[in-house]
């Protein structure tokens, strides 16, 4: 459950040889005005649009490296997550030793939570943690694993992680969330929630800084992967209110939850075994 990093969106400039081989000048041009466009319209959050331009950029080199991770990219953002891995790892398989393979593998590894591959998201945390070059890096890296262990229930394991990023960086959205739901675990209901609430604090502050442009060099995460983060933390919320009896406050966060992803399926199984409840 990370909610934002550093990503990097890839032009011509980051190419050392943009006519690579035996391509010829006419062709190296064309598939660098390509990656520009397509590059230009992820800026202005056009995803889909910006898929075009780096098909037809494949077209010319299929081992154009960086129209793989723009792919890749702008996949991830319209919730395409498996088409997304599949672009990360052409692009890892071609250039292995790019200076953007932490932001590949993040993206990847994000895609994997949404997949629910939990597994192998655990095993690239491992390999996020070893090739971090700084801090944020490594609690990036840590927050992955983290959500991997806690969805594998290896909660003692996850527990100590995210006891150790709250340390660092007690404003961890994600690390908040991830010690409520341990702390509900634990059936420390009251705590928990303190925790739900401070992390969605901080998530709607960050979504509102974005909208209003406050924040330079941070993406969102897609809008479905954010609804279905924000719903989960409302449902889990919900559940720690309905155990401590809160029947009003438990219904207005699934309430807010389906607002927000209307097809999650916890959300609403929540709210029918509410109406089953309050007619018992």
């Amino acid at each position: 459950m990370i909610y934002s990093h550093n990503w990097s969106i890839m032009d011509y400039r980051d190419l050392k040889s943009i006519w690579g081989g035996s391509m010829g000048i006419f062709d190296g041009f064309k598939k660098k005005k390509l990656l520009n466009n397509g590059a230009k319209l992820i800026n202005q959050k056009m995803y889909e649009d910006s898929l075009e331009y780096f098909d037809k950029a494949l077209e010319i080199d299929p081992n154009f490296d960086y129209a793989w991770y723009n792919k890749g990219y702008a996949l991830f953002n319209i919730g395409n997550f498996h088409e997304a891995n599949v672009s990360i790892d052409k692009f890892l398989e071609i250039n292995p030793e790019n200076v953007h393979v932490f932001s590949a593998l993040f993206i990847k590894a994000s895609g994997l939570f949404m997949l629910k591959e939990y597994q192998k998201q655990l095993e690239l945390s491992n390999e996020l943690i070893e090739i971090s070059e700084n801090s944020l890096e490594k609690l990036y890296a840590l927050n992955i694993k983290s959500n991997a262990l806690l969805k594998l229930e290896q909660y003692d394991e996850s527990e100590i992680i995210i006891d150790n990023i709250l340390n660092e960086d007690s404003e961890s959205e994600s690390a908040l969330v991830n010690k409520a739901t341990i702390l509900s675990e634990q059936g420390n209901y009251h705590e928990a929630i303190v925790y739900y609430e401070n992390s969605l604090e901080i998530y709607n502050k960050k979504i509102s800084d974005y909208n209003s442009n406050k924040t330079k060099g941070q993406v969102l995460l897609p809008e479905k992967m954010l609804n279905n983060i924000l719903s989960e933390i409302y449902v889990n919320k919900g559940k720690a209110h309905q155990k401590l009896q809160e029947t009003a406050k438990a219904l207005e966060c699934y309430n807010i939850a389906l607002k927000l992803d209307p097809e999650y399926k916890e959300a609403q199984k929540a709210i029918k075994l509410q109406d089953v409840n309050s007619y018992e």
